[in-house]
């Protein structure tokens, strides 16, 4: 949360057993479809970052209970 990543690194991606992830107000613009990597994903918190669409392949974090999208034009 609040580092200035124009990005995501893409070391994120690896983490498979990732759990919960927040790159919440960051120059992040764009969600890649790298996300659905991240299968064990429960919690994804998305606020302020100015994403405009989600890729298709968040439906592969199945088990994904919370995301967070507030201040994002979506």
């Amino acid at each position: 949360s609040e580092c200035n990543l124009p990005f995501i690194p893409p070391v994120i991606f690896k983490m498979s057993k990732l759990k919960v992830l927040d790159i919440s107000r960051n120059k992040i613009s764009i969600l890649l479809p790298e996300i659905g990597q991240l299968v064990n994903l429960v919690r994804l918190n998305l606020q302020q970052i100015n994403i405009t669409s989600l890729p298709p392949e968040i439906a592969y974090c199945q088990e994904l209970e919370e995301i967070y999208l507030w201040g994002n034009s979506i």
